[in-house]
């Protein structure tokens, strides 16, 4: 699902949510004074801190707890859970690190 971004006419608060397509164009309120937010296509710059915020970490990609000192000094910008469990901030974020790990991403293909 993206991410899209709403500003209130009236007092200019920004939101940014996380919404299915099908719902893009709901109408979402604003929270500090009732107004219809209107989609704000000029948010692109935002949503990177946003999806970053909302990090999660995959199992698939991880790696052996023992292993973790070697991955780190491999990759020292990634960051592993206790359990060896690779961190992935967004998908841009997920495709370059199956890249990296020279692994095949089948949902490129398509």
């Amino acid at each position: 699902m993206p991410y899209y971004g709403f500003s209130c006419p009236a007092c200019e608060h920004e939101e940014i949510v996380l919404r299915s397509i099908s719902n893009r164009n709901d109408v979402l309120l604003c929270p500090e004074d009732g107004f219809v937010m209107e989609r704000d296509f000029s948010v692109h710059h935002k949503i990177k801190s946003a999806v970053c915020a909302s990090t999660f970490f995959s199992s698939t990609m991880g790696v052996h707890p023992d292993q973790i000192a070697d991955e780190v000094r491999r990759h020292p910008d990634w960051k592993f859970d206790k359990e060896g469990r690779l961190e992935i901030c967004g998908l841009a974020d997920q495709r370059q690190k199956i890249r990296e790990l020279g692994m095949i991403n089948r949902d490129d293909n398509k």
